[in-house]
């Protein structure tokens, strides 16, 4: 999954220039012809802080397509599976709309979802951090289709948490897994070299 990140963030830079837009604790690229950003933040009745916006390639036209909305919701301290988390965010969108598409990378806390609403393609982007999650949508017509799919994957893996969901639990994992592996590693050469020394004891015989 490392790798497809990599080719990702490569074909970004090789594909099209792109512009980063940071909030107050999460990052992320768009294609450099979004231009247009209006910064929302409207009070609502939510405990918890968020940031959001829409972003349009112009202010004369931000009513046609394609354009981008973001919202960002802090909430620390989670340490829940991150493949859960991302299937319950994106149970609450399907109750409503069926999905096209639906593909959660784990590895890297985030899911990438497909709808098409009212005649037209909407891409959905929800990714984790420590302190909060994004959600990030892009919307276009269908006939463009195959391009859009490689522009979310783009925005998707650009986005840069200050830290990591879940981090700690996964540092753990990691370093239990290691251990694992030498484990097994240091039995397999144990019977190697107990393989080899009755060996040599029978031909001696």
């Amino acid at each position: 999954m490392k790798f497809i990140k990599i080719i990702f963030l490569l074909s970004s830079i090789i594909g099209f220039s792109q512009k980063t837009i940071k909030l107050r604790d999460v990052s992320f690229m768009i294609p450099s012809i979004f231009t247009h950003t209006v910064k929302e933040n409207i009070d609502m009745d939510y405990d918890l802080f968020y940031e959001n916006g829409r972003i349009s390639i112009d202010s004369t036209n931000a009513e046609h397509f394609p354009k981008i909305a973001y919202q960002y919701y802090e909430n620390p301290g989670s340490t829940e599976d991150a493949e859960i988390v991302l299937k319950r965010l994106n149970e609450i969108m399907s109750k409503d709309f069926k999905q096209d598409t639906l593909i959660i990378d784990k590895e890297n806390d985030l899911s990438i979802a497909k709808y098409n609403i009212m005649g037209n393609d909407l891409y959905e982007i929800k990714s984790l951090g420590k302190n909060g999650w994004i959600n990030i949508v892009y919307t276009d017509s269908p006939e463009n289709n195959t391009k859009n799919l490689n522009i979310i994957k783009e925005i998707a893996y650009s986005i840069k948490h200050k830290e990591k969901y879940n981090a700690d639990y996964k540092e753990a994992m990691n370093k239990s897994g290691n251990s694992s592996k030498l484990f097994i590693i240091s039995l397999f050469f144990l019977l190697l070299v107990t393989g080899i020394r009755k060996l040599k004891n029978i031909k001696s015989t």
